[in-house]
């Protein structure tokens, strides 16, 4: 099949939609069909690229005219679209709320070619801009609803919220995110973390790692965390990732409660360096989450429990397998990571589960026949209209 996948952006700190589409185009291209990524060229990243077009995947960049509340205005996009979009099998779009789709449903209808979505966790109007998005969803979701046959969810919560907005429970699959099973068969060294930032070797690690955002509820961990400091002293808390506005707010909320010794921000880590976050910490947490965070897999990956909330969307393989999914309240999250820090046969436990689940289901190898999958029954006796 030849494949077009389409974002509104693509770059290594654009957070996990990114990480997916880059993963499965490669995985898709190397199952033999023929992938083209188009995106805006918002901070495009050729070193980020390289490695994807090495294995046959082509990715185009278009220029962005103007950008306002991340609404990216590629205009010469179109034009491609009308002349290249017939000689695709299917269009994967990423993303809700973008002007990329509003293109290709409209040239998508123009030639018959079918639609599928993924949301990526960003139907909900959360975080920034929440006025903008409820504009957009009146103006211009009916369209790219009524052009779309397929929607892939990262989970039952995410199918519901696609119900919710009006798109019919049978047009809706779930597959979860992955990742490559082989990039865990040789994990960094035990320890280097924790040296290389001045980290005591008998300190245990709560970890966050993802985008320093208002809505991934850092701010509920803080106060959890100063609960936890009231009764062990070897505990930090590191806070790693990108700043998407939110930073100074919590370097604040720290600095009000006297953690300042206790809990360390570092700002976006390389992939080495998270692994290797990964494997120094006693247990991960994303107190709100939306969609299926990466960081989830990748920490499983590496055997480390994960601890989350019920402030955001739901998934149901955490909650007593490979960590606890408690109450969006900080004494509930702060009792949750003291079970895991506290109890090293229940560590042990939940990281055989964690690496299992991953070896088993939540990799690349098995997500991306059940994608194709997908493709092939919306491609099953499509007529392709003549212009």
């Amino acid at each position: 099949m030849r494949i077009l996948q389409v974002t509104h952006r693509f770059f290594s700190r654009s957070g996990g939609g990114s990480y997916v589409i880059r993963n499965l185009s490669k995985s898709l291209q190397q199952r033999g069909h023929e992938v083209t990524i188009i995106c805006s060229n918002y901070h495009f990243e050729q070193e980020y690229v390289g490695e994807l077009t090495k294995t046959g995947v082509t990715v185009i960049p278009f220029q962005v005219q103007w950008n306002f509340g991340q609404f990216y205005y590629t205009k010469d996009m179109g034009e491609w679209l009308d002349q290249n979009l017939e000689t695709f099998d299917v269009v994967h779009i990423n993303g809700v709320r973008n002007y990329q789709n509003l293109l290709v449903i409209k040239y998508a209808k123009k030639y018959g070619i079918p639609v599928v979505m993924q949301a990526h966790g960003s139907l909900e109007r959360i975080g920034s801009h929440k006025i903008l998005k409820k504009l957009f969803d009146v103006i211009f979701l009916p369209p790219i609803l009524g052009g779309t046959s397929k929607y892939i969810a990262l989970s039952q919560s995410e199918k519901n919220s696609h119900i919710r907005m009006g798109v019919e429970a049978s047009k809706v699959v779930i597959i979860p995110n992955g990742v490559n099973a082989n990039d865990y068969q040789d994990l960094p060294e035990r320890g280097s973390f924790k040296r290389f930032y001045g980290i005591p070797e008998d300190k245990k690690i709560i970890l966050y790692v993802g985008r320093i955002d208002q809505t991934k509820g850092i701010d509920l961990l803080i106060r959890a965390y100063k609960l936890i400091l009231n009764e062990f002293e070897d505990v930090i808390l590191v806070i790693a990732g990108s700043d998407d506005g939110y930073k100074r707010s919590l370097v604040q909320l720290v600095k009000s409660n006297d953690l300042e010794d206790d809990v360390l921000f570092i700002d976006y880590v390389s992939e080495k360096q998270k692994l290797s976050a990964f494997i120094d910490s006693t247990v991960f947490v994303t107190p709100r989450f939306y969609g299926f965070p990466i960081t989830f897999i990748e920490s499983c990956a590496c055997g480390l429990p994960i601890v989350t909330t019920d402030g955001g969307d739901y998934l149901d393989w955490i909650d007593g397998q490979v960590g606890y999914n408690t109450s969006y309240d900080e004494t509930e999250l702060y009792q949750a990571i003291k079970k895991v820090i506290s109890d090293n046969q229940l560590r042990v436990q939940f990281a055989y589960t964690c690496q299992q689940l991953v070896k088993k289901s939540l990799n690349w190898a098995v997500i991306v026949k059940e994608v194709e999958s997908v493709y092939m029954k919306e491609t099953l006796g499509v007529q392709k209209n003549e212009n």
